[in-house]
C-alpha cells in the first residue's frame, strides 16, 4: 500500500492523539504540536507532552517494477515533562501508555512503527522532569 508524506504524517499524530486520550492516567495531560510555541505550558505544576515528526531516509525496493517502490522512514519524538517532584511511577506509567499504544501497530494506511526507545534527562531545568520518547515508523510510497 502506498502512502504519501502528509497522509503518514497525520495518521502518526492521529495515533498519537488517541492512544494518549484513551489512557486514564493522562487525563488533563496537554499534548502541544511541533511548531505550536505559543501553547507551551510554563507552569510547572502541570506535566505536558511536546510531539515532533522527524523525516527519515527513502531506500528503493521496487527495482524492475513499473512503480517506483520506496521504503520511507521517520521518527515520532515525543517528550515527556512531568513536575520534577512528581514521582518515578507517574513517569513510567505515561511511557507506558506510549509503549503499548505504538510497539507493532500499524495504521490503517500501512504506517507501521518499529524500535521504541526512552531516555531519563532528570533535571530538564526549570523545575522539569523529562522523558524523551523516540519510535520509529516505516511506510512505502511510490513515485
Amino acid at each position: 500500500m502506498s502512502v504519501e508524506l502528509p497522509t503518514a504524517n497525520k495518521e502518526v499524530m492521529n495515533l498519537l492523539k488517541s492512544v494518549w486520550e484513551a489512557d486514564p492516567i493522562s487525563t488533563g495531560i496537554q499534548i502541544v504540536w511541533d511548531d505550536v510555541e505559543a501553547n507551551t505550558p510554563t507552569d510547572t505544576d502541570i506535566s505536558w507532552i511536546r510531539a515532533t515528526i522527524v523525516t527519515g531516509t527513502s531506500t528503493r525496493t521496487g527495482i524492475g517494477t513499473k512503480a517506483r517502490l520506496y521504503d520511507r522512514n521517520g521518527i515520532l519524538v515525543v517528550q515527556l515533562f512531568t513536575n520534577i517532584s512528581s514521582g518515578l511511577l507517574f513517569k513510567d506509567n505515561l511511557v507506558n501508555i506510549l509503549s503499548k499504544g505504538f510497539e507493532g501497530a500499524t495504521t490503517s494506511s500501512g504506517v507501521r512503527f518499529e524500535d521504541f526507545k526512552f531516555t531519563n534527562h532528570p533535571e530538564a531545568g526549570g523545575g522539569w522532569h523529562l522523558r524523551n520518547v523516540t519510535i520509529n515508523f516505516t511506510y512505502e510510497t511510490s513515485n
